[in-house]
């Protein structure tokens, strides 16, 4: 944590004033808080900070300026506790004690940020979250603009929706799509031109009713942005599997421009392995939906294969390597490296693939998370230290989930932590979409509200 001008003007003077010699001269006696910098908020009990004493007898302590409200020094003990009830700015107190005729002093530093909302049960320290619009119709999928904007896709009613920049949700759909519902089926992915701020591109796949001649189907639609409203529709892809249930279907971009689109096995297994489908496989497309010279194959679509329903994919920001987080069957819910032309084994029954072609599963859940939205965070700013993390959503368990990777690919996971956790309230409160805006704050959708986490 950041260290203000006023905090390293204490520390010298602890420096200067926080020692005396005991009786033999060899021993210094020194005043410290194992807790220098604290970040809590308005509403939640701290747990109690005891000064760490090289020496004994130390009495009459005071705290200059007066801790935050909520907050109390015991004189006699120097523990800091309490509960607060107001946000403050970052302050560095400065804390003093008595020791056989010294004064001693040391310092802390104290935030407090705003209290969370009720339906957000627990956030990682540091970091508050506010409600940006709530009683929204399931916005499952999110794509934030370079200008701020946040366009969301409501899973059932076919609405694109826009919160402009100013934090208010415009009264008009962006656009609104026919779609099959029930399952899992509807606006099932989301994505802006990595273009948009000269195209105005937006993308989504979507859940189409028969009709003309065609089945139900899945279908990659794009929209042209003008002044908020979705122009020039234009059908890129109209033929893709659908089921009611296990469709996959998010979307996202490559570093290149391609448009990958991850496909369930559409409630058989054996789809995953076999090539006359084109479920349960990750696609790639050039941004007009053709196939990409640079696939595996260049008169197929197919990515990676052997896979049961990837709801969540992300492209690596700094290597441009591809990650999606796949659905078990009642458990077993994976992290994979979605590299070209690998095979990740669901489907198959007869456990004979060469190794060199089964992907690289970097972690799995054998108790069911659920996993929806995936984002890695840039870093910078007052998030460098978030930088390469990977965000979870995880429906089943109401929860967020940081994943820290590490190796030269990042595929080596590190530590993998609870972030935040929500009220449970039927799946009015499960974790939906996760993305990054462009200040480094998340913004998070549950079936009802989207959230902004920041760091205070």
């Amino acid at each position: 944590m950041r260290k203000s001008s006023i905090a390293s003007a204490l520390f010298a003077l602890v420096l200067a004033t926080a020692g005396c010699s005991s009786e033999d001269g060899n021993v210094f006696i020194t005043l410290d808080y194992d807790s220098s910098n604290v970040r809590c908020r308005v509403g939640e009990a701290i747990l109690p900070i005891a000064p760490i004493l090289n020496g004994s007898f130390f009495a009459n302590y005071v705290v200059n300026p007066a801790l935050p409200n909520g907050l109390t020094l015991d004189l006699g003990t120097g523990e800091i506790s309490g509960t607060p009830t107001a946000e403050t700015v970052e302050t560095v107190f400065a804390i003093s004690a008595d020791f056989e005729g010294e004064t001693l002093f040391s310092s802390i530093t104290i935030a407090v940020g705003p209290q969370l909302p009720a339906t957000v049960l627990t956030l990682a320290e540091g970091f508050a979250a506010e409600v940006i619009a709530t009683g929204l119709a399931l916005p499952a999928h999110i794509a934030i603009a370079p200008d701020g904007r946040i366009f969301f896709a409501e899973l059932e009613t076919g609405n694109i929706r826009i919160i402009d920049a100013t934090g208010a949700l415009l009264p008009a759909s962006f656009a609104t799509l026919p779609v099959v519902t029930g399952g899992e089926r509807g606006l099932f992915g989301l994505a802006l031109s990595p273009s948009f701020g000269t195209n105005g591109f937006v993308y989504v796949a979507v859940a189409s009713p028969a009709g003309g001649g065609d089945p139900e189907r899945t279908r990659i639609v794009r929209f042209t942005d003008v002044a908020d409203l979705g122009t020039n529709e234009t059908e890129l892809v109209d033929d893709l599997p659908l089921a009611a249930t296990t469709n996959g279907g998010e979307i996202v971009f490559d570093l290149s421009g391609n448009l990958f689109v991850s496909i369930g096995d559409n409630e058989d297994p054996d789809n995953a392995q076999g090539g006359a489908s084109l479920a349960g496989k990750v696609l790639r497309f050039t941004a007009a939906g053709a196939i990409p010279a640079t696939n595996p194959s260049p008169t197929s679509e197919e990515w990676t294969r052997g896979l049961r329903d990837t709801l969540g994919l992300a492209v690596q920001p700094f290597t441009g390597a591809l990650f999606g987080v796949d659905t078990g069957d009642a458990g077993d819910d994976e992290l994979n490296f979605l590299e070209a032309n690998k095979n990740f084994e669901w489907g198959d029954t007869t456990g004979t693939l060469d190794p060199l072609i089964v992907g690289l599963n970097i972690s799995t859940w054998s108790s069911a998370i659920g996993p929806r939205g995936i984002v890695f965070h840039t870093g910078g700013g007052e998030y460098t230290d978030l930088s390469n993390d990977l965000f979870v959503t995880a429906f089943v368990t109401e929860a967020i989930r940081q994943l820290k990777l590490g190796g030269a690919a990042l595929t080596v996971l590190d530590d993998d932590i609870e972030f935040a956790t929500f009220a449970p309230s039927g799946d009015d409160n499960k974790p939906r979409d996760i993305q990054q805006d462009v200040d480094g704050t998340l913004v998070v959708s549950t079936s009802t509200t989207l959230y902004r986490i920041f760091r205070f």
